[in-house]
């Protein structure tokens, strides 16, 4: 379910706090004039796809995640597969290959 503006720019102040850097770090980063949060919360603005598309690209999550607040299938499953060892990524690789050629 999409989120509200005030939602989305909740979600980027989560996202900056669970990376160390600050909103303001994370929005010089960007390209994205410091107001932007700000005008979010107060309805002053939207967000465009082109701002939304470089904080998710700068925080390693999808531009869906940011609008809806949850993970796609492909990133639920990738979250999961970075918190294996590396021998079970292994075998979760040769695993997925025999299903491919079966």
């Amino acid at each position: 379910m999409p989120q509200t503006n005030k939602e989305i720019a909740n979600a980027i102040r989560a996202l900056a706090k669970q990376h160390g850097v600050t909103v303001s770090q994370t929005l010089a980063d960007c390209k994205i004039n410091r107001n932007f949060l700000y005008d979010l919360e107060k309805g002053n603005s939207s967000p465009s796809v082109d701002k939304l598309s470089r904080i998710a690209e700068y925080f390693g999550v999808s531009t869906a995640k940011l609008i809806s607040g949850e993970e796609g299938e492909v990133e639920a499953l990738l979250a999961l597969y970075e918190r294996l060892s590396p021998a079970a990524k292994a075998e979760l690789r040769a695993y997925m290959q025999s299903l491919i050629t079966k």
